[in-house]
């Protein structure tokens, strides 16, 4: 008589809940909202290299909820001191997401310019993202010099441009000697800053020497304010 009972409660719940789930279902809102565009562009851009921006689409802030698919974007990159445009383009886009580059080959002169991104879905929603950001001189800095084993041109340590701040070069674990060195631009002597401190100082354009002592160094220079650091590695 239990499994008659229990029978006949299973076989009135099943189909509630079998409802509940379809009304469930049922109440989803489908949403009618713009395309969402997320831009990544290179933290160092320098006039003369390769410039790749990359750009992510999505069709919603509810990619399961939306109705109306990725369709086109285009972009526009003005100097924002001329207002003149320098490079524009248009994609073709389609489902939830899609990513796409814009790739200027030898990159852009130095200046500082805005990028705008438009992206429209096929329900004719549409948004727009902007971003600003500088186009650099391009530079190498190298120490120089007999405190890191001499005066020739081969003899020159390259440092490494930080690309969150692009006027800081490094040069990690130098290995220096009794003597001295300095620090110039773009393997020539038109551009070069010395100074007579030592660990740290402030370099100056045709400054003296700067007196090394002999260890094993971090090295960091300021490219805008000169400064610059030997910091022992322990």
């Amino acid at each position: 008589m239990k499994k008659l009972i229990y029978l006949f409660l299973a076989v009135l719940i099943v189909p509630v809940m079998m409802t509940s789930c379809e009304d469930e279902r049922g109440n989803l809102e489908l949403l009618e909202s713009p395309p969402s565009i997320e831009i990544t562009i290179p933290n160092l851009v320098e006039e003369g290299s390769d410039l790749e921006i990359g750009l992510v689409f999505s069709d919603g802030l509810n990619e399961e909820l939306s109705i109306s698919p990725l369709a086109s974007a285009s972009y526009s990159i003005v100097d924002t001191l001329t207002l003149a445009e320098v490079a524009s383009g248009t994609f073709t886009l389609s489902g939830l997401k899609d990513e796409k580059s814009i790739i200027i080959e030898g990159g852009l002169p130095i200046g500082a310019y805005k990028l705008t991104v438009t992206a429209t879905d096929t329900g004719g929603n549409s948004s727009e993202e902007s971003e600003d950001f500088d186009s650099l001189e391009p530079i190498e800095i190298g120490i120089i010099g007999a405190g890191i084993g001499g005066w020739g041109d081969a003899d020159e340590l390259m440092m490494v441009r930080n690309e969150e701040n692009p006027n800081e070069f490094t040069r990690d674990d130098v290995v220096v000697f009794d003597g001295e060195v300095k620090f110039r631009a773009n393997r020539g002597w038109a551009v070069n800053w010395g100074a007579e401190d030592f660990p740290s100082g402030t370099g100056t354009q045709d400054g003296p020497n700067i007196p090394t002592e002999a260890g094993t160094y971090n090295v960091t220079f300021n490219v805008d304010s000169g400064e610059y650091s030997f910091s022992p590695v322990e």
